[in-house]
């Protein structure tokens, strides 16, 4: 993937949020899978956040067209055993009156906007512990089977025609 952007187009490392934790959290994934390859990508250069967030800018621009400042999207930074970089990207859900993701925060105790009610559905089934849960992975079998015991199907974006997520351009 061509990482070179004009300079008018190279993001700031604060508009992809939480980066360096999912850097982290990938780096933690790779060492109790042992996979080498993900920790040597991870590792390189001096500042892997920043081309990294190069490599997420050019994604979105190849994937989505045009950045639109105002649309907002979730990122999903994968890699297979080799080392190689996947990434997959679809639009932030919008959901009236609920803001999952603002772009910023009021000082504590000083927003005067309602708090909405978001439910929380607990699974009563059990998932059982193992390196695929303690890690965030593409293996989703137990959780696809944690959705289904409380009623939520995946199948009901794609039914409506809509794209949850794009994965290089796919």
């Amino acid at each position: 993937m061509a990482t070179f952007l004009p300079p008018n187009l190279q993001p700031p490392l604060s508009h992809i949020h939480l980066l360096p934790y999912g850097i982290d959290r990938l780096l933690a994934a790779a060492a109790a899978f042992n996979f080498p390859a993900v920790t040597a990508n991870l590792t390189q250069g001096r500042d892997r956040a920043t081309s990294l967030a190069r490599e997420i800018q050019t994604h979105i621009l190849q994937t989505h067209g045009e950045l639109n400042p105002v649309e907002r999207f979730i990122i999903r930074i994968s890699f297979r055993r080799d080392g190689k970089l996947r990434l997959m990207s679809g639009p932030r859900p919008h959901v009236p009156g609920v803001e999952y993701y603002p772009t910023s925060l009021p000082p504590p105790g000083q927003s005067e906007d309602d708090v909405p009610v978001i439910p929380i559905h607990l699974d009563p089934g059990h998932v059982p512990s193992s390196l695929f849960t303690r890690h965030k992975t593409s293996h989703r079998a137990e959780y696809n089977a944690a959705r289904a015991r409380v009623g939520f199907d995946d199948s009901v974006t794609f039914a409506q025609g809509r794209c949850c997520c794009r994965t290089n351009g796919e």
